[in-house]
């Protein structure tokens, strides 16, 4: 995780999040489905893609799935186009604990970098 060491601390001042949604098709991804899961054939994520096919969840809002500092927002070109890293502050097993969410493929960045932000903020607009 890039400034990783950083990341524990600038959230020391936010509460963790208080469980997790998904990113597409406000509430649990209603309208979607999971066209490419995690690790089949080394994908390194999941694709959502709109039920009815082809390219109609072009421009749809992609959506913070919970409370979380953005620490990384830009165009990085070729097959990723504009992404979004978040990095989230969660309660396991009576521990606090920190994951990432990555957002790929966005057609728009709609927040800034080094932002905190709520679960369910639009972060941008579905490229593909």
């Amino acid at each position: 995780m890039e400034g990783g060491s950083k990341l524990p601390k600038l959230l020391n001042n936010y509460p963790p999040c208080d469980g997790f949604d998904f990113p597409v098709g406000k509430p649990n991804a209603r309208g979607y489905y999971n066209a490419q899961k995690f690790t089949v054939n080394n994908h390194l994520g999941e694709d959502w893609n709109g039920v009815s096919g082809g390219n109609t969840d072009l421009r749809d809002p992609v959506y913070s799935t919970a409370d979380g500092m953005i620490f990384f927002a830009k165009d990085v070109g070729g097959g990723w186009g504009n992404i979004i890293r978040i990095v989230h502050k969660y309660w396991k097993n009576g521990e606090i604990k920190y994951i990432e969410s990555f957002y790929a493929h966005l057609k728009d960045i709609l927040i800034k970098e080094g932002k905190y932000l709520k679960g369910g903020i639009k972060l941008g607009l579905s490229a593909m």
